[in-house]
């Protein structure tokens, strides 16, 4: 992954709030997400359980690190990590979910204050 080509993806959320990232890799391959503090990878098998988990569905996005609903991609994000090569959070969630909108496994809508992620009913 490492001489992959730098993907430009945007967090989800209201305008003001969302931010945009870089990442490296794909969906396929795995990704390695860029913070200012260091790199996160998210490995290929991980993404491919979130699709298999989350395929067809529509689920809120519950990105806040202290109170993610039960339900919400954040809360299972950092429930299941001990699936992936490091632990992630609600917040890894909310750029994790940006790369699956960013290469079409699902499309997002808000909701009042909440955003909502769509999981392509087909697979890719």
């Amino acid at each position: 992954m490492c001489a992959a080509k730098r993907n430009q993806a945007t967090t989800l959320g209201h305008p003001g709030v969302a931010v945009s990232f870089y990442y490296k890799g794909s969906v396929e391959t795995g990704v390695v997400i860029e913070y200012n503090y260091r790199d996160v990878v998210v490995d290929p098998a991980f993404l491919q359980r979130i699709l298999s988990t989350f395929h067809g569905r529509r689920v809120a996005g519950g990105f806040l690190m202290h109170k993610p609903p039960p339900d919400g991609f954040g809360a299972w994000i950092r429930d299941n990590s001990r699936y992936n090569s490091e632990n992630l959070t609600p917040r890894h969630a909310s750029r994790i979910a940006g790369i699956l909108v960013a290469e079409n496994y699902a499309t997002s809508e808000i909701e009042h204050n909440a955003v909502f992620l769509n999981f392509n009913s087909q697979p890719r």
